[in-house]
Formats: C-alpha cells, sequence, structure tokens
C-alpha cells in the first residue's frame, strides 16, 4: 500500500487508524465519566474522520461545523447542523495547535446555542498531557 499524505496521514493506515479509534472510545468514555456531555462537535476532515465513529459507539448526537469557507450543502446564515438541543459537547479533533479550530467552534456554536458550553476536547492525534484550555478538559489520546 502507498499512502501519499501530507496532513492526516494516520487516518489513511488501517491497523494505525483502528488503534487510535479503540484509544479514542476508552478516551471519551472515561472523559464522560470526568465531565458528563450530551453531544460530540468538530468541523472539518479531521474531526468528522473521528466523530462518526464516537457518535456510533456512544450513540451520541453530533453538532458539525462547518468553516465560513465551505458553501457546499447548505443554507441559511449559520454554520451549524446538528444537534442544537445540546447542554455540555466536546470537541473532537487530532490536535489543538494555534487553537483557532478550537475557538471557531466554540464561537459558532454560540451564536446559535448560546447555553452550550464546551467542557471538554479530544485530540486524538496528540501526545497532549490532560490539560485544561478555556475552561474545557483537554485530552490527548496517543499518551493513553
Amino acid at each position: 500500500m502507498k499512502i501519499i499524505s501530507e496532513y492526516l496521514s494516520i487516518i489513511y493506515h488501517p491497523d494505525r487508524f483502528h488503534t487510535i479509534i479503540e484509544r479514542t472510545i476508552s478516551a471519551a468514555y472515561q472523559m464522560m465519566m470526568d465531565v458528563p456531555y450530551d453531544t460530540i462537535a468538530f468541523t472539518g476532515t479531521s474531526g468528522a474522520a473521528m466523530a462518526f465513529v464516537l457518535s456510533k459507539e456512544l450513540g451520541m448526537p453530533l453538532l458539525c461545523v462547518r468553516k465560513k469557507s465551505e458553501k457546499s450543502h447548505y443554507s441559511g446564515n449559520h454554520y451549524l447542523e446538528g444537534n442544537f438541543g445540546t447542554q455540555n459537547y466536546i470537541i473532537v479533533d487530532d490536535m489543538i495547535d494555534t487553537g483557532t479550530t478550537f475557538r471557531g467552534i466554540v464561537d459558532q456554536i454560540k451564536i446559535v446555542v448560546p447555553k452550550a458550553k464546551c467542557v471538554g476536547a479530544l485530540m486524538y492525534a496528540s501526545y497532549s498531557a490532560p490539560h485544561e484550555y478555556h475552561g474545557a478538559h483537554v485530552r490527548g489520546v496517543l499518551n493513553s
């Protein structure tokens, strides 16, 4: 198998991705015990790669935050679709680098669901030790 990817190469290797999925599911259950949540929020390919898997495994609804540059498959003046009834959600993505994606997701959800609170983030391609980021519990999956 010859895989060419400059970004997210981890998801294109079935064996490696399977291991990451198992670790992320375990981390998601653990996070649910630490900080209860009712929705999984995500954006882009990196978030979707794991969010759909977690949604099926946990039986939990999704909240997709579209990037403002993405104009296909939706109409209206907001960039959200999914569970607008969320109270506490986590963000699933590959990692937090500059925090721009994290803040963008939180900001967009606040516009449409002002009472919703981001209680955590699972970073499935990160070695980050558990820590707080803007009041949310962040957990890197690769170190577990």
